[in-house]
């Protein structure tokens, strides 16, 4: 008799009908919570897309730019339709709880904390009592509208016009045979004899032109095109048409050819002496109206916005004669000096007296009026955030604002944005109430000791009982 001690058939597709009950159900769950994962992440998608704000019901003030729990009342957050316009953003939060946001000065309703200013990161606003304020020395100013003189100097150098300026070659290999202008500084008109090339170059293009004159005579038309292709030879190496007709004329070939002024100005370089070589392309002299002269100044780049093309410039020497020029500004040169961070600008002068001379040294005065609002450069405090003043909201409070500076003239800076005329801000010891404001912001940021919850400081903190 044979035992049984396995489980009966019945048992095992019992068995069996459980582990295949258990897999389904777990798959089941699984798709159900891919479901749910995906149709938050499409939602969040759309939300963002959309650019919705979360919100809290009860408390429209904590805002978040996705879902979660209100940290005051622990509601959902609910979308709003559109997010607030710029122009509304909050001015002040709580420096432990961003999200807590006003546009009007307050507390943290989480833990009481003055809110701080959402426009000066690390600044919040500030309330000393007059009596404070005297002895600190804080004045309080107001904004003006004012016409501010602006002017500054900048180094430039003196040169001629480049479309004043021109090179002067022989067209034909030689050498020098004579050279009636030897020297620089000579004043020549159009036309004066420079030099005086000897050319074998020269010899045979007007043998030949020679020789074809004689063929025209006695083979007609095919002699008439060789001397057309010799007067061309010719006037290409520099001879005109005058000079042609009576080399015709005269029969004889020349071995001599004079090189003139091509315009009047004055011999600013001579390359050649007498008996040397030249050749197509090698400059011998140069010429340059001294008239016609030009400015190079070089601006910092902090300064390039402040000249504009058109505007009129005073010039004057550094030695201080006294005797000074209008310059006007012609434009900007392409590329920025990269080693001194300067942007050249060319300005035209006129000295056609011959008052001053090319490759001087000399000072350029840029100057400009402007009209806006102004306030002492002294209420202005620089940060590594930007500029910021202290504006008076009432009499010894004051609030944290930032500002957009522009040129600072004497005492007075011109202010770009953030100021209206009128409004009044703390000046000469600004940097006190900016002291205090940093302190008081550093000191909301930081939870009393031995409270980990947030809960609202009392009146030992250091942030509260400071004065």
């Amino acid at each position: 008799m044979t035992d049984s001690a396995g489980p009966s058939s019945r048992a095992l597709r019992g068995a069996a009908l459980v582990r295949w009950a258990m897999v389904f159900g777990s798959a089941a769950l699984a798709g159900m919570g891919l479901w749910i994962g995906l149709s938050q992440d499409a939602a969040q998608r759309t939300a963002d897309a959309r650019g919705l704000v979360y919100r809290c019901p009860m408390h429209p003030e904590v805002s978040a730019e996705r879902p979660g729990s209100c940290p005051i009342c622990g509601m959902d957050l609910v979308s709003g339709i559109e997010p607030a316009p710029e122009a509304s953003l909050p001015l002040y939060q709580c420096a432990r709880h961003p999200a807590i946001r006003s546009n009007e000065p307050g507390h943290c309703p989480l833990d009481g904390s003055a809110l701080v200013s959402a426009d000066v990161p690390g600044r919040r606003d500030v309330e000393l009592p007059p009596d404070r304020l005297r002895e600190l020395g804080v004045v309080v100013v107001p904004a003006v509208s004012t016409v501010l003189d602006d002017a500054f100097e900048a180094p430039a150098v003196v040169i001629v016009d480049p479309a004043a300026r021109v090179l002067v070659e022989s067209r034909v290999s030689g050498w020098v045979a004579r050279l009636p202008v030897a020297t620089a500084g000579v004043r020549v008109r159009r036309g004066q004899p420079l030099l005086v090339v000897r050319s074998r170059e020269l010899f045979e293009a007007t043998a030949e032109l020679v020789s074809a004159v004689r063929a025209a005579a006695v083979l007609g038309e095919p002699g008439a095109t060789l001397r057309a292709q010799a007067r061309a030879r010719l006037l290409a190496l520099g001879l005109s048409e005058p000079r042609i007709d009576q080399i015709e004329r005269d029969g004889a070939p020349l071995t001599e050819i004079v090189v003139g002024a091509p315009r009047t100005g004055t011999v600013v370089r001579v390359d050649v002496v007498e008996g040397a070589s030249v050749s197509p392309g090698q400059p011998t002299h140069e010429i340059a109206d001294l008239e016609r002269l030009r400015l190079v100044a070089d601006l910092p780049e902090s300064h390039v916005d402040f000249v504009t093309p058109g505007m009129v410039a005073r010039v004057r020497l550094p030695h201080g004669t006294g005797r000074s020029w209008t310059a006007q500004v012609e434009r900007f040169e392409p590329l920025v000096e990269p080693t001194a961070r300067t942007r050249p600008v060319r300005l035209r002068v006129d000295a056609s007296d011959g008052s001053l001379s090319p490759g001087a040294f000399v000072w350029v005065r840029f100057e400009r009026r402007l009209h806006g609002i102004a306030i002492p450069r002294d209420a202005v405090l620089w940060t590594a955030q930007g500029e910021h003043v202290f504006v008076e909201r009432a009499p010894g409070r004051f609030e944290p604002r930032r500002i957009e500076t522009g040129v600072r003239v004497g005492s007075l800076v011109h202010v770009r944005r953030g100021l209206a005329v009128g409004e009044r801000v703390a000046s000469h010891a600004a940097f006190f109430l900016d002291a205090e404001s940093a302190l008081r912001a550093v000191g909301d940021t930081v939870a009393p000791v031995g409270d980990a919850s947030g809960a609202e400081p009392n009146a030992s903190t250091a942030h509260g009982a400071h004065k």
